[in-house]
């Protein structure tokens, strides 16, 4: 296994995510555009959880993240402006929307599941 440690401090590659390996859990800042995500999973052996947190808040994030083989995502300042808006009703409409929009993303590609979107549904990767 990669020491991501020695990655992260010797890598020039901005970025934030979460990386847990078989006996560490990683954290570094990562960049929000699909390029640079793209870029930085290409990097993390497959065999690594693969977390990403910045700048995601649509549902194309997620299908974006997806294909290029995240794990998970985590999504946060969408949801502090519903409660602060919108209170619990805001949020589980942001939810809604956002589960929606994805199954649209999904079935406009083709996919049934999360794990059938891949890199041949971006374009330009």
């Amino acid at each position: 296994m990669v020491d991501f440690l020695h990655f992260l401090k010797n890598t020039s590659y901005p970025g934030r995510g979460i990386l847990v390996g078989k006996d560490r859990v990683y954290y570094f800042i990562m960049g929000r555009s699909e390029n640079s995500r793209n870029r930085l999973r290409a990097r993390i052996p497959k065999d690594v959880l693969f977390v990403s947190e910045s700048g995601v808040k649509t549902a194309e994030d997620v299908a974006q993240l997806a294909a290029i083989g995240a794990d998970a995502v985590l999504i946060g300042r969408p949801f502090v402006t519903t409660v602060y808006g919108g209170g619990e009703e805001g949020v589980q409409l942001y939810v809604q929307k956002l589960k929606a929009e994805l199954a649209d993303t999904m079935r406009m590609c083709g996919a049934h599941s999360l794990a059938d979107i891949d890199r041949s549904m971006l374009y330009g990767f």
